[in-house]
């Protein structure tokens, strides 16, 4: 059982991944065509930053798969 405070929210995890793979917010933003400082906004899971709900679901989606991981499982996390 995980203890309430190991859980990480989304943008936790997307940071953590991005810095694993040691890129930096400009790369990603190259990469995934998001603007970086939407990209630092998300990471920080400042979703009024980024606009429309479905703009939050559709970036974060899109930044999971470029590092690799689950965008469901990311999606799910919030």
């Amino acid at each position: 059982m995980t203890a309430q405070g190991d859980l990480k929210s989304p943008g936790e995890l997307l940071q953590q991944a991005r810095k694993a793979c040691g890129h930096s917010l400009d790369e990603m933003a190259e990469r995934t065509k998001i603007p970086s400082r939407l990209l630092a906004a998300i990471e920080v899971d400042d979703y009024e930053e980024v606009a429309e709900p479905l703009y939050v679901k559709s970036f974060l989606r899109t930044y999971a798969n470029c590092l690799d991981l689950d965008s469901q499982e990311i999606r799910n996390c919030r």
